[in-house]
């Protein structure tokens, strides 16, 4: 119940700054939407090559730290930080046996996906945004669901 709730606040927090190439744990965005938009985008446009980049245990592996000091920029109330750092501490029950880890989102939590969403629109989204847009002659973009990248350029017509 506390980290649905917590959930909640995150999401209220971050949708507002989420990019519209991200379409995974948003309200009312899924998979589907994902899928439909690439679709649309193959469709339309002259496409060679379809990059899908899928980022290997990217749940498992979130650096605690570097998480924390991304929700910082936009959320100041310490109480709030410092129950979320807890969370990542809290470790996993399973099978009778609990299971700490120093990294990764909580798993099976309903707050892990919208963390997971959060660090992925930091190092992802915005630097696919900001870095690779600028080195690049052609027209491009990305659709992202969760872990799952796929770039988009548009083909040059000479």
């Amino acid at each position: 119940m506390v980290q649905k709730q917590f959930q909640r606040i995150l999401e209220s927090i971050y949708e507002l700054i989420f990019l519209s190439c991200s379409f995974g744990f948003r309200q009312g965005i899924g998979c589907h939407d994902a899928i439909r938009a690439l679709h649309n985008y193959l469709y339309k446009e002259q496409v060679d090559t379809v990059i899908d980049v899928d980022l290997a245990k990217f749940f498992d592996t979130i650096d605690h730290s570097i998480l924390e000091n991304i929700l910082r920029l936009k959320i100041k109330d310490e109480r709030f930080i410092r129950y979320i750092v807890r969370m990542f501490k809290a470790g996993v029950l399973s099978e009778s046996e609990l299971i700490l880890s120093d990294e990764g989102v909580p798993q099976g939590s309903c707050v892990s996906p919208v963390l997971a969403n959060i660090l992925a629109h930091y190092v992802i989204d915005e630097w696919f945004e900001e870095v690779v847009k600028k080195h690049c002659r052609n027209k491009i973009g990305l659709f992202r669901y969760c872990d799952d990248c796929v770039p988009r350029a548009q083909r040059r017509i000479v």
